[in-house]
């Protein structure tokens, strides 16, 4: 008999891990397939642009996946969650870009159903995918946390070497480094920025530091107390754009729903850095306009409207660098 409402994570009932039990004894005693199949498609996907090395994967993810289907064998979910995070703080400390993280995830979900038994029923897909949706619900919050914890320290050390420098004399301001004047002034349009609540778009060519513009304008707003996220919408798949973005929702059994929040949504009272706005297609840049006027998201599934506090800060490839 289920509950009214699911026990775990606002997703998963008991049943939901009972059933999957068969699955988890199999993910643990081919663990080694599992992970050796996911490199292969991580390196198919992300070539030469990926983070980690095929020795730091293997040793990374194989012992997780141990680890992981061990709690969830023994039905210990807090255990579970806690391992996830760590795991997320881990691939934050390492730098390994959040999109990366997302789409690597997906093909993890490719490479287990290899081992799926032929003919599974389909409420056993669907318990596992919602099981999914926690791990990167959980991955994504221990991400934005690490990285938080490291800008709070930076920034308090970044603010101590500003108070004893006058705004002519700066030859470092948020991570970015330069004492000429066309440096100055992209501290001085930061802070402007900053100031403000308004989107922002950054121009410049690869390599000029968009990004840290972006985080440093996140860095001094004072009303910016959530994370902050980015994606790169050059090196996401167009297929899964939409669903990292606005997030997506799946009717589930029982008329309950599986939702992912999407980027937007996990940013709440942070700022989003949309990188290579321009490689959206126009579908998406409309939609993107639209929560933008309206302050509200719509997740792909069934019509549902939810608000979104965010600062936008976008970037497109060009001449120069304008904040």
């Amino acid at each position: 008999m289920q509950t009214a409402t699911p026990r775990h994570f606002h997703l998963l009932w008991d049943e939901d891990i009972d059933q999957l039990r068969g699955i988890f004894k199999l993910i643990f005693e081919r663990s080694e397939e599992i992970v050796r199949h996911w490199y292969r498609l991580y390196v198919l996907h992300f070539g030469d642009a990926r983070s980690l090395s095929e020795s730091e994967f293997i040793r990374i993810f194989e012992p997780a996946l141990r680890r992981n289907k061990r709690a969830l064998l023994q039905g210990d979910l807090d255990a579970y969650a806690a391992q996830v995070m760590r795991m997320g703080e881990l691939l934050a400390q390492r730098r390994v870009p959040l999109e990366e993280i997302i789409a690597s995830l997906h093909l993890f979900e490719e490479s287990v159903y290899t081992v799926f038994p032929s003919g599974a029923p389909t409420r056993i897909y669907t318990s596992f995918d919602k099981l999914s949706h926690v791990r990167i619900i959980l991955l994504v919050s221990a991400y934005f946390r690490s990285h938080s914890a490291a800008a709070g320290e930076r920034i308090a050390a970044l603010e101590r070497e500003a108070a004893r420098l006058g705004n002519d004399s700066r030859s470092r301001f948020h991570g970015l480094v330069g004492a000429s004047r066309a440096m100055r002034r992209v501290y001085a349009q930061i802070q402007a920025a900053g100031a403000r609540h308004d989107p922002v778009l950054i121009v410049g060519e690869p390599g000029t530091g968009r990004e840290q513009v972006a985080r440093a304008i996140h860095e001094i707003s004072a009303a910016r107390a959530g994370p902050f996220a980015a994606i790169n919408c050059a090196a996401v798949p167009p297929d899964l754009i939409a669903g990292e973005l606005f997030g997506f929702t799946r009717g589930a059994q029982n008329g309950a729903a599986a939702d992912y929040l999407g980027l937007l949504r996990a940013a709440e009272d942070g700022s989003v850095f949309i990188q290579e706005a321009a490689a959206l297609e126009p579908p998406l840049q409309a939609e993107l306009l639209r929560v933008i006027r309206e302050k509200t998201v719509r997740p792909a599934g069934p019509h549902r409207e939810y608000p979104v506090n965010v600062r936008f800060l976008a970037s497109i490839a060009g001449p120069g660098l304008e904040a």
